[in-house]
């Protein structure tokens, strides 16, 4: 079967700029001698940059030429360079998902017809990233394109101001926005990432966005990503009633160790890679895809390993070690997801959000005979918590992140599962251990005291 993106009608960009031919015209006229230099030019006047641009050439040439040490420090801020987790030109090892996402914008944008997708999968599997890989091949299609970061919004509320606003509607209320969507001539497009931060009483706000491209004659296509898996099924079961407002599902799978391993070389210039063992590499690829599958993480792991590197270089403690090779790969996976501290480490050294989860897990296993906990329950609990303390609170990408670096401190342990929101927590320690290892008893009994 060809590639979708053969078949691909719509229009994406490849043009470049034209150049005005009139100062090459003059200058071939100044050649055959049609238009005269002016008079008062001499040629002694007008050699003397050339000569003087010929004596700076022979000076540089003459300097001394970049030491090792100064070559290697080139090539190490390209590595750092390479391994930031940027949108890349291409994306690796993700054609089927490419070419489903591709296939259902081009259905509904080719159509003029409404649609809703939800997009899901664990973070860093490049859910965001195909959709912005996608949306910038993208040229003049006819449509409004809104993308919107749910994070950014103080509540779930906000969500109609915040759409209202990047329409140029000047009021903010659902039914000013109904009415646009459901009279506008051009196809709007409208992706909200993090989509699961709209989670509001009876899930309303999440109803009502996706049943927006189901209203007679609307214009709306609706993209949803989120982390959950099960956030259509968990959330928002009213939906499999009325099958025209059930979105179209693609799930982003963890990335493999092969397919970590592919992305990383990807990143990497034949120059670059001269100064990083492979085996390094393929170390990164299998931790990281055992954990997570987190390509993110994977490129930011790389990344520090060469920072850890080049301040060895600095000090001179590694003058027999050319290149960033396993060792240092395995210090800073230690850090990011295992090892274990010293009590006085710890104590005193957790940042809010952390003892924020871990009051969390005490307050979801309190009076419970089970100290386990899964992911996605404990998420529940920390939200909750956070908005009752009025507490900002993290995306949930990043919350499992916290998680890890509370297991790293040896707070948490952590039984993985088959898929991340079904990994089990529990606390390795007490109500009244805890509260020493946080050194913030205010904090947890306002906890305790208010639940969630």
């Amino acid at each position: 079967m060809s590639s979708l993106r053969s078949r691909q009608s719509l229009k994406f960009e490849s043009t470049q700029p034209r150049r005005s031919g009139r100062l090459k015209e003059e200058r071939v006229l100044v050649e055959k001698n049609v238009i005269p230099l002016p008079e008062k030019s001499s040629q002694k006047k007008l050699d003397f940059p050339a000569r003087k641009r010929r004596q700076a050439s022979s000076v540089t040439h003459k300097s001394a030429s970049p030491t090792k040490k100064d070559k290697n420090d080139t090539v190490l801020e390209k590595a750092k360079s390479a391994f930031h987790s940027s949108l890349p030109s291409h994306l690796m090892c993700r054609d089927e998902e490419i070419d489903h996402m591709q296939l259902f914008l081009h259905k509904h944008m080719e159509s003029n017809s409404p649609g809703a997708m939800y997009v899901s999968g664990p973070p860093g599997t490049g859910k965001t990233a195909t959709l912005m890989y996608l949306l910038d091949q993208i040229k003049d299609n006819g449509s409004d394109t809104i993308i919107l970061n749910c994070m950014t919004l103080t509540t779930p509320q906000s969500i109609f101001n915040k759409i209202a606003s990047e329409l140029g509607l000047k009021k903010g209320s659902e039914k000013v926005i109904i009415e646009h969507i459901t009279s506008s001539e051009n196809m709007i497009l409208l992706a909200l990432d993090e989509i699961d931060q709209l989670d509001s009483r009876g899930q309303e706000i999440l109803y009502k966005l996706f049943e927006w491209p189901s209203l007679p004659n609307s214009c709306l296509i609706l993209i949803g990503i989120a982390n959950s898996l099960d956030l259509t099924d968990r959330l928002l079961p009213r939906l499999k009633a009325h099958p025209h407002t059930t979105p179209d599902l693609l799930i982003f799978p963890p990335y493999t160790k092969d397919e970590i391993m592919l992305i990383l070389e990807d990143r990497l210039s034949p120059e670059t890679s001269s100064m990083i063992d492979s085996m390094a590499l393929q170390f990164c690829a299998r931790k990281v895809a055992a954990a997570h599958g987190d390509a993110r993480k994977a490129l930011d792991i790389c990344r520090r390993a060469v920072e850890l590197f080049e301040s060895q270089m600095k000090s001179e403690e590694s003058s027999e070690k050319n290149k960033v090779n396993i060792s240092h790969v395995s210090l800073i996976i230690e850090e990011v997801y295992g090892g274990t501290v010293k009590r006085a480490d710890v104590a005193g050294s957790i940042p809010l959000q952390q003892k924020l989860i871990a009051c969390s897990l005490l307050l979801a296993t309190r009076g419970k005979s089970s100290k386990d906990v899964p992911l996605g329950k404990l998420y529940s609990t920390y939200v909750k918590v956070c908005k009752k303390q009025e507490l900002r609170f993290e995306s949930q990408s990043e919350f499992v992140s916290l998680v890890n670096m509370l297991e790293a401190q040896s707070i948490v342990t952590i039984k993985r599962g088959k898929e991340v929101l079904l990994h089990k927590v529990s606390l390795h320690y007490e109500e009244s251990e805890l509260a020493h290892i946080l050194k913030d008893q205010a904090l947890l009994s306002a906890v305790l005291d208010k639940g969630f």
